[in-house]
């Protein structure tokens, strides 16, 4: 299970291991709750039975999301440093029909708070 936090203006994503398997059907409607209790307890319910909780990990300043774009056929990984020190980052795809060819586009602005807006389009900006 993966979950995005936010606190006090900053961003996490916690991905959790484990959690009971659920099966979501197509085109049906789920009443989804996630609890932060004390501590950083974090449980979730699906149509209000629980299926996960765990203590949620401390901000890392690390960022993961992943999907697949149906209409273009492509596969979207974005991974973001928010911090000012480089990482290394692995990057593992379980899945029997990605091709071996991709392209990294890197965006980069020079305040980690920067944002594009309609009057300075060109804050965060694609960098070869």
């Amino acid at each position: 299970m993966t979950i995005n936090r936010v606190s006090n203006g900053e961003s996490n994503v916690d991905h959790y291991p484990g959690g009971e398997s659920l099966h979501l059907e197509k085109d049906k409607w789920y009443k989804v709750k996630v609890d932060l209790g004390e501590g950083n307890k974090v449980s979730a319910f699906v149509d209000g039975k629980k299926v996960f909780e765990q203590m949620a990990s401390a901000p890392t300043g690390h960022y993961t999301a992943a999907g697949y774009d149906e209409s273009a056929g492509e596969t979207v990984i974005k991974v973001v440093n928010s911090t000012n020190e480089p990482y290394d980052a692995t990057i593992v795809m379980n899945a029997s029909k990605v091709l071996p060819e991709g392209k990294a586009i890197t965006l980069s602005a020079s305040d980690k708070k920067a944002e594009n807006s309609m009057e300075n389009p060109e804050m965060t900006v694609h960098r070869p």
